[in-house]
């Protein structure tokens, strides 16, 4: 959390200095925000980790209002969070030639349910980079309180995405390091909740662009993989902006 505050404060100077207005501000800082979030969750934290945290942090504000201008002047989109995913993945990359970092051990999330359930929650706390039910829970709870349609548009989006990879079969070992549980639940939440009045053809436009999250999310993997990269939020945003510039 502190970290991740690091990357938020860095990331709204930034875009302050770069010319951000106020409804580009807020968007720095969530940029801001994943950067800082990712780096303490991927490398014990330190001072190389708070340092990366600042850099990213500026980096992202920075490349938010650059991108975002550029975005919404040529398909009137909003740039979302794709300027945190570039700078993810050029850190990620970088960080392997930087000896000071050293890499946070892997801890499987624990057992809430023992179900579907599980995935589904941890899916909600990798948001934030904890992949575990119990921040799901909670993130299920802030979104009862803003808005119960939310909570059944996440739960459309990622059934369907998870429907989907069943009926094709895909490899669970293909899909381990995709987030493509999240990537389907955020582009149904944009599509159907927060760019849409609540509808049957939302609902069914938020599924679609679930779906296609969940595909975007193995095949920019595969081919990410090639650069030991994953997709990170990308493929929430490409196809977020696939069904909503249609």
């Amino acid at each position: 959390g502190a970290i991740g505050l690091v990357g938020a404060v860095c990331a709204w100077y930034a875009g302050r200095i770069a010319g951000a207005d106020k409804s580009e501000r807020p968007v720095c800082v969530f940029n801001g925000l994943l950067s800082g979030l990712f780096v303490a969750h991927v490398w014990i934290v330190g001072v190389s980790v708070v340092a990366l945290a600042v850099l990213g942090g500026v980096f992202s504000g920075w490349l938010t209002v650059v991108f975002g201008r550029l975005a919404w002047s040529l398909i009137r989109l909003p740039i979302l969070s794709l300027p945190f995913a570039l700078v993810a993945m050029l850190t990620a990359a970088a960080g392997r030639s930087l000896s000071t970092l050293i890499p946070n051990a892997y801890s499987a999330p624990p057992d809430m349910f023992g179900t579907q359930v599980d995935k589904f929650l941890s899916a909600l706390g990798n948001f934030y980079f904890m992949p575990d039910p119990f921040v799901g829970l909670f993130v299920v709870l802030v979104l009862f309180i803003i808005s119960r349609y939310y909570i059944m548009i996440a739960v459309l989006g990622y059934s369907s995405a998870w429907l989907w990879f069943e009926l094709l079969g895909a490899a669970p070992e293909h899909l381990a390091s995709t987030a493509w549980d999240s990537n389907a639940i955020l582009a149904a939440l944009l599509v159907g909740g927060l760019f849409a009045t609540p509808s049957l053809l939302t609902a069914a436009l938020a599924t679609l662009a679930a779906v296609l999250a969940g595909w975007l999310s193995l095949s920019l993997g595969r081919i990410l993989d090639v650069a030991h990269l994953v997709p990170f939020s990308t493929p929430f945003i490409f196809a977020s902006w696939l069904v909503l510039y249609a």
